[in-house]
């Protein structure tokens, strides 16, 4: 839910001044957890905390918002229609492309391509991260190992060539993707 809320703000940073957190810590969607029985000593990182750690290159390095066209496979949940994969891009002042996907199937991986309009002729891989969970409710909790942090994305998982890149996204998974023009 957070990686469709921040591609949907950066999409719409034309008619969004401002969003930010209300509570970072203690509450619903927060970056960390306290044990207020440890005195607040105990600290857990989030999910939410890893996605905010993995969105950052979108907010650095003077990134603006590159265009994007996405056509996405719809899915229903809920008695609604809604596209299964979300898709965010900028471009920072180094020429690096930042891309952020998220597939929000719970079950399935999507396959997705994407071709670079830009200046450059290829693009090498500075970075691919992931963040996903054994089931949907995964969540990290005291006194246990985290079930969900920030990975590196097999690279059995995608395969650039040029302008172009394929990926498999994981069911219920963020991926992000850095990529240095050549």
């Amino acid at each position: 839910a957070a990686g469709l809320t921040l591609n949907l703000f950066m999409k719409n940073g034309d008619r969004m001044q401002m969003a930010g957190l209300a509570q970072a810590v203690n509450v619903i969607q927060s970056l960390f957890l306290t044990n207020s029985s440890s005195g607040g000593m105990d600290l857990v990182k989030t999910p939410t905390f890893y996605l905010f750690k993995m969105y950052l290159p979108h907010h650095t390095g003077g990134a603006k918002l590159a265009p994007t066209t996405l056509t996405s496979q719809r899915i229903s949940g809920n008695n609604q229609m809604f596209n299964v994969v979300s898709a965010t891009a900028t471009k920072n002042d180094a020429g690096q492309v930042n891309v952020s996907l998220v597939n929000v199937d719970l079950t399935a991986t999507r396959d997705v391509t994407i071709t670079i309009d830009g200046p450059a002729t290829r693009y090498a891989l500075a970075a691919a991260q992931v963040i996903t969970g054994p089931a949907k409710d995964s969540f990290n909790d005291f006194g246990q190992a985290e079930q969900v942090n920030l990975q590196t994305l097999a690279a059995t998982s995608y395969q650039l060539c040029g302008r172009k890149l394929k990926v498999t996204l994981p069911s219920k998974s963020v991926v992000m993707f850095r990529l240095d023009p050549r």
